[in-house]
């Protein structure tokens, strides 16, 4: 029997005082398990956000290797998901109508990240995580106005102005809800989620001569009540046009360039460059305006992968505002090997002479292309198998299995992102009983 060695203890008597083997799961196929794994999980309490009662029933999704898995709370609000591998996750938690849904984000660290460098053959490591969660009711009302005065002038017409409710740092799905004004600059938010505070933001708007600010306030609803705050102030702009959002970080190489500018832009005057160093400039083939401040720019050809780009726009405002933003970004990196169940001990790849081997890839694999390499030392073709997408790859034992002693397992597979991407990798295998 291995023997354990625990990082982070669950208490055994909790276990047996709720009862919870209902609310229990495993992760680690039978017959799959390999020696010095981290072996994680994760338990705690649901419970109501206003009273603190405990809440049963409630369902907890969460996924392991691309399949999906749920358990349930106890009637004493606890759950617990137990044998998972190392990885990062999001659980859900749901199933009452009358709450948000919440989420949670929990990492389970493997050998590396909590410092085991040599590694027991015969000893796994047990790391537990406590994670309590509250839910928020859908209950609460939210009234308001917005006003805007230039030159002292009272504009009637604020119709269309798009406020957002931001929940962001509760880690609830959704965590925004939109409403819009009506003729009379009035609007309404209906059952929001009656957590402490939320931000509530508006969008920078134009009634098509000026162009007001963006704005954000904290805002303090009621469980199972209506607030109605005071009016809401627009304020002119008249000074530097920024970039208040974009999604240039690790840009996907056939998405469309979006940026959203803090003022309403004049699309007769916005003008696009897009350069890099292998390629020179790169021509645009639309560029369209979603808003007054909301503009998609697409390229006329696939970027490159891992590359330099340096991207500049220039224009003016509706209010004859001069402006002129760059930025440089690097492109999404290309096809590399995330992970194997293969093990790794002292610099080498450990597998049993019947198991599979499993390979997962960062990208899809461009399945049956003419330079796909697979090749296995001393054994014929293997029979290979493709899942989650095409970016994991099975490799069959041969009848019979594997020889113990050392084999060599060499690859090289293209991704769908481009015929020029491409992975190799050269495992040495110890093959042993």
């Amino acid at each position: 029997m291995k023997a354990t060695l625990r990082l982070i203890t669950l208490l055994a008597v909790l276990s047996l005082l709720f009862a919870c083997t209902e609310t229990t799961t495993s992760n680690y196929e039978a017959g799959n398990e390999n020696d010095g794994r981290v072996i994680g999980s994760i338990h705690g309490v649901v419970s109501d956000a206003n009273d603190n009662s405990r809440m049963a029933n409630i369902t907890i999704t969460y996924a392991v290797r691309g399949v999906v898995y749920t358990t349930k709370t106890n009637d004493l609000g606890y759950y617990a998901i137990n044998n998972l591998p190392s990885g990062n996750y999001e659980i859900t938690f749901s199933g009452n109508d009358d709450y948000a849904i919440a989420r949670s984000n929990i990492i389970i660290p493997d050998l590396e990240d909590i410092g085991i460098s040599d590694i027991p053959t015969d000893e796994d490591f047990e790391y537990s995580i406590t994670r309590d969660r509250v839910l928020h009711t859908l209950d609460a009302t939210v009234n308001g106005s917005v006003m805007a005065f230039v030159e002292n002038q009272e504009i009637e017409d604020l119709t269309g102005i798009r406020l957002i409710a931001d929940f962001g740092v509760f880690d609830l799905a959704p965590d925004c809800y939109a409403t819009y004004t009506d003729i009379d600059g009035v609007f309404s938010f209906s059952n929001l989620p009656s957590t402490a505070e939320f931000t509530l933001r508006i969008d920078s708007w134009t009634d098509g001569s000026h162009t007001f600010k963006a704005q954000a306030f904290d805002v303090y609803p009621v469980a199972q009540g209506v607030l109605n705050m005071n009016p809401i102030l627009l304020e002119v702009i008249d000074e530097e046009v920024n970039v208040i959002a974009d999604n240039l970080d690790n840009f996907p190489i056939t998405d469309t360039i979006e940026l959203t500018f803090d003022q309403a832009i004049d699309p007769e005057n916005f003008v696009v460059e897009l350069t890099n160093q292998t390629n020179g400039a790169v021509d645009i083939s639309q560029i369209e305006w979603t808003s007054s401040t909301h503009v998609t720019i697409d390229p006329d050809e696939a970027l490159l992968l891992d590359h330099e780009y340096n991207f500049t726009v220039q224009g003016k405002t509706v209010n004859a505002n001069p402006f002129d933003w760059s930025a440089e970004f690097i492109t999404q990196p290309g096809i590399m090997i995330e992970s194997t169940n293969m093990e790794l001990y002292d610099g080498y790849y450990q597998i049993t002479p019947n198991q599979s081997i499993v390979i997962n890839f960062s990208e899809q694999v461009l399945i049956g292309y003419v330079d796909n390499l697979l090749d296995i030392s001393d054994y014929p073709a293997p029979v290979m198998s493709w899942s989650n997408n095409n970016t994991t790859l099975t490799i069959q034992p041969p009848s019979g299995g594997y020889n113990v002693g050392n084999i060599t397992v060499d690859l090289e597979f293209y991704s769908v992102l481009a015929i020029y991407d491409s992975v190799t990798k050269f495992y040495t295998v110890v093959v042993a009983d």
